[in-house]
């Protein structure tokens, strides 16, 4: 399933909103798959905002 937003349906916008709202960074590899991706993700949206 693509994600199409960054913020979550309970408005995250920063990687340590994401973490509580997901668990992401919670798992055996403690983040370090998932939370290059989110950054991207979240500033990809947010970056997009400002133009």
């Amino acid at each position: 399933m693509p994600v199409n937003h960054a913020e979550g349906k309970d408005g995250s916008k920063t990687l340590g909103e994401v973490q509580a709202a997901t668990g992401a960074g919670s798992g055996p590899c403690g983040g370090k798959r998932c939370t290059v991706k989110i950054l991207e993700l979240l500033e990809a949206e947010f970056s997009e905002d400002t133009k």
